[in-house]
């Protein structure tokens, strides 16, 4: 991606007084200026009257060469953000140094929680549940599965997930397994998705790794269906210390939605769902 299409943000919906700070920071995340020199324009714009500047204008000035660093810009960057927090689980992995299978930690985002963002974001909630966007097939799916939990369909998201590598670099030799969301009941399906895990391909272990994914990603969306914040983690087992913002939701409602379409690579295919190729 290049510098010229990472600028093209949409703002125009950002109150104007915290549209600055907004694009400043995006210029940051997007990679297209670094630290240091996001934090220069921070100061800048504060010291010519910019509202809004003052959390970001003070990056770097307790040190020694006053100048804002990567790590501290992202953790401010990213404080109050509406995004769920990360899921941590430990999953079977290769370790391709020691030519054998080992557990380690997996990072991923449960599909109940992102939708609970969204809709609690979202100016118009509806917008998630527009059932003209359906296709005649996802409309009758969703009637059947609307039935079943016994509310109305226009009361429910219905979702897809895809499943597709992408290339790391030129000659293809090292691709990352990309587990993504989208919502069909949006208006803009096509364009929009979520990621929910990303792992390079090389350190899964085959019929291991991609079946814990799905596991998670299974028992989330049952709570989906079901519109109810889970009281324990995906294994019966406690909360962990990182699992505070769900300990504090458990039981709660959340909004409903069921897994209505799967998509993916061939690869995607034969790997997890065992497709013949």
């Amino acid at each position: 991606m290049n510098s010229n299409k990472r600028a093209q943000i949409d703002l125009s919906n950002v109150e104007p007084p915290r549209r600055l700070a907004r694009r400043l920071g995006n210029l940051f995340l997007t990679n297209a200026v670094p630290a240091a020199e996001a934090g220069r324009l921070f100061r800048d714009a504060e010291a010519s009257g910019s509202a809004h500047m003052d959390r970001l204008a003070t990056l770097g000035s307790r040190r020694a060469d006053d100048l804002a660093r990567h790590r501290d810009v992202l953790r401010k960057m990213n404080r109050n953000r509406h995004w769920p927090g990360q899921y941590i689980v430990q999953a079977p992995l290769w370790n391709h140094k020691e030519q054998k299978e080992e557990q380690g930690d997996i990072v991923m985002w449960l599909p109940h929680e992102i939708l609970y963002c969204l809709d609690a974001k979202a100016r118009n909630p509806s917008n998630l549940r527009k059932l003209e966007v359906l296709q005649e097939q996802e409309r009758q799916f969703l009637d059947v599965a609307a039935s079943s939990l016994q509310v109305g369909s226009e009361d429910l998201m219905l979702v897809g997930i895809w499943g597709d590598g992408t290339p790391l670099n030129r000659d293809r030799s090292q691709v990352a397994e990309v587990l993504s969301m989208n919502i069909l009941s949006c208006e803009t399906r096509s364009d929009t998705r979520f990621p929910l895990c990303i792992l390079q391909k090389h350190l899964m272990v085959k019929n291991q790794t991609w079946n814990l994914i799905l596991e998670v990603i299974s028992w989330s969306f049952r709570f989906a269906a079901a519109g109810v914040f889970p009281r324990c983690r995906h294994d019966g087992s406690p909360w962990h210390a990182s699992d505070g913002y769900r300990a504090g939701k458990q039981g709660s409602a959340c909004p409903r939605a069921v897994l209505g379409q799967v998509r993916g690579d061939w690869a995607f295919f034969k790997q997890v769902l065992y497709l013949p190729a």
